[in-house]
């Protein structure tokens, strides 16, 4: 999968000739716009929304979209979140909000952290090494190792 940020509010998720794109807080596939809570299967990709997040299966990898405004889920949403591989989140300015992205990190403990924004900004966020990319792509074999990987993709 190729994940990579085209403005400040869209996001682009290209797998296996699909293209996932997250504008503000909608996710589109292909010509699709997935505007509700639900379980969706489009163009091969598996899709669990909820209020605040979205889980997106592709590529053998379970990746887990936050919304800027939902960092802090609700109990019976992280239960479902048990497996996610990849965190994509925006950075997020507000002290208080960041601490919440901490524990839901904790919470998840994925192999891998997207981080939307600068390296210097998903540093302080995240507390530490960042591997700041314009494009990132990404495959389970990016994952092998025990250690969290940190990316931040900025414009």
């Amino acid at each position: 999968m190729i994940i990579q940020r085209v403005s400040p509010t869209e996001v682009t998720i290209n797998s296996s000739g699909t293209t996932v794109r997250l504008v503000d807080t909608q996710l589109r596939v292909n010509d699709y716009t997935i505007d509700s809570p639900g379980e969706y299967d489009i163009a091969g990709l598996a899709f669990d929304v909820g209020v605040g997040y979205a889980v997106i299966h592709l590529e053998q990898l379970r990746l887990l979209v936050l919304e800027p405004s939902h960092p802090q889920l609700a109990a019976e949403a992280i239960s479902r979140l048990e497996g996610v591989d990849v965190v994509l989140v925006p950075v997020e300015p507000d002290v208080a909000r960041r601490k919440a992205v901490t524990n839901l990190l904790n919470d998840v403990e994925p192999r891998g952290v997207v981080v939307l924004g600068s390296a210097e900004d998903a540093k302080a966020m995240i507390g530490q090494t960042v591997e700041p990319v314009s494009k990132l792509k990404l495959s389970a074999a990016d994952l092998e190792s025990e250690e969290l990987r940190v990316w931040a993709v900025a414009e």
